[in-house]
């Protein structure tokens, strides 16, 4: 047994992720209410609430999200998720989670998905969220903390680069190759290019933003509804019972596994991909009926979705091979990963064992025009902290950081043009309140620009010694959304 320990500690150190690979059905991000396709969508879910707000193109204003993020269908993200979550055949996918679904004790660093074809990237704040290949639901647990969700449509060559990152992140995935494979509109009826739902601390909906992105819009179901709401519809392939399911996924709480902990929440489904990240732990569980932790109610959680191309895949996955992803489910055809060498590497444990132990990589939304997105990723041997040494530096620009912080990190005045300056609490998403006592999430925008980052690690001096990735997309309206909840910063020096 000790043996037996040694070696898990040991695989562990190394690979830290679950990946699951879907490519076929929904693969790009969705409308408000899941009924359309849209290039990238953003939902912030307050604390305490089921639906938050959506942006999506062109990303004017918020909109209030049409269902709670629980319900089985009428939103973006569960549409975008229903390759994921549902019972579909021919399912291939791999997902990665900071809090894979139903594992006990498993911790990763990213709530990155990324699917592969017309690809849908989604990063989130919800610990194991969406379970693979049972009915959709929300993590109940995750509706009393704020929650970021971003979908991002991408093309299928952009998957190379964001594995090639994820290499640096411990993370499980979710990779799921049909049936619902892009991101959804709020009600989960239609495809769009990406949504971002954020759910408030004590919510179960939030608001979602989705394409164009001009305003939030309430989610427009309980996260745990099995039906009618974005990322339900999303996540069906991975959570519902279908036949011939391929799949890897990566979390840092897998779902179905107990004393298992990974450092991810990345989810990456692969066939007109939908690329997920968030940050609710255990959510979604694969091969069970759609569901949202309970426990997650009450702190806020953010939900990002990417509808991306197939080709996207690689790139996503050379960013995942940073972080040295922990595999603990994998049955993606060989011939489906030889054709991507960083995704091999990835699912196959290898880790980055020589320099650089950074990377940026460039992808895109599948949307004409599509959305420029950047992802950066460390593995922990580079002892960056990465707002500071990564982003701020690659931006040029001083930063507003949204994210829970430790005493030894403050906000920093001293270089010219790159401050760090730290959001006051609490924030307020299209009229509902996050304080950071309750808020999962980690996200910065720069004092001006266009640009909207979430981040994976929060604020604070132990993520210089852990792996990390940052998913910034650049878009006006989304900045601009985000830029009205980050208008008060603490004083600096």
């Amino acid at each position: 047994m000790i043996h037996m320990m040694k070696k898990l500690a040991l695989l562990l150190s190394l690979i830290h992720c679950t990946l699951y690979f879907c490519a076929a059905q929904t693969s790009k991000c969705q409308r408000a209410d899941g009924g359309g396709n849209v290039d990238w969508a953003i939902l912030y879910k307050p604390p305490g609430q089921k639906r938050g707000s959506i942006l999506i193109p062109p990303g004017a204003a918020w909109v209030v999200y049409p269902a709670d993020l629980e319900n089985g269908a009428g939103h973006s993200f569960w549409k975008t998720f229903e390759s994921v979550v549902g019972a579909h055949n021919n399912k291939k996918f791999f997902a990665y989670n900071n809090a894979a679904p139903g594992v006990v004790g498993v911790k990763t660093k990213s709530n990155s998905k990324a699917p592969a074809d017309e690809a849908a990237w989604i990063v989130h704040t919800v610990p194991g969220y969406p379970k693979p290949k049972v009915a959709y639901t929300f993590p109940a647990s995750e509706y009393a903390n704020g929650h970021l969700l971003i979908c991002l449509t991408i093309a299928e060559s952009q998957i190379e680069p964001i594995a090639l990152l994820l290499s640096l992140i411990h993370c499980t995935l979710y990779f799921c190759a049909a049936q619902t494979s892009k991101c959804q509109q709020a009600d989960g009826a239609g495809n769009v290019d990406w949504a971002i739902l954020y759910k408030p601390p004590g919510q179960k909906r939030g608001s979602l933003l989705i394409p164009p992105g001009a305003a939030w819009e309430g989610y427009p179901a309980d996260l745990d509804a099995g039906a009618g709401h974005s990322f339900l519809k999303t996540f069906e392939s991975v959570v519902g019972a279908h036949n011939n399911k391929k799949f890897f996924a990566y979390n840092n709480a897998a779902p179905g596994v107990v004393g298992v902990k990974t450092k991810s929440n990345s989810k990456a489904p692969a066939d007109e991909a939908a690329w997920i990240v968030h940050t609710v732990p255990g959510y979604p569980k694969p091969k069970v009926a759609y569901t949202f932790p309970a426990s997650e109610y009450a702190n806020g959680h953010l939900l990002i979705c990417l509808t991306i191309a197939e080709s996207q895949i690689e790139p996503i996955a050379a960013a995942l091979l940073m972080t040295s992803p922990f595999i603990y489910y994998n049955d993606v055809p060989d011939a489906e990963v030889n054709t991507r060498p960083s995704l091999k590497k990835v699912l196959s444990g290898e880790t980055a064992l020589k320099p650089p132990f950074s990377a940026k990589q460039n992808i895109k939304t599948q949307a004409n025009p599509s959305v420029p997105v950047q992802i950066f990723s460390k593995s922990e041997r580079s002892k960056y902290e990465i707002y500071q040494k990564l982003i701020s530096r690659q931006l040029k620009k001083t930063i507003k950081v949204w994210s829970r912080r430790d005493k030894k990190l403050k906000a920093n005045c001293k270089i010219p043009g790159r401050h760090i300056l730290l959001v006051s609490t609490p924030i307020d998403v299209n009229t509902q309140a996050s304080s950071l006592e309750k808020d999962a999430t980690n996200w910065l925008i720069p004092e001006n620009g266009d640009i909207f980052c979430t981040v994976d690690k929060p604020y604070a001096i132990s993520q210089k010694y852990e792996p990390a990735v940052a998913v910034c997309i650049q878009l006006a309206n989304i900045f601009a959304r985000f830029s009205t909840i980050a208008a008060k910063v603490n004083s600096c020096s």
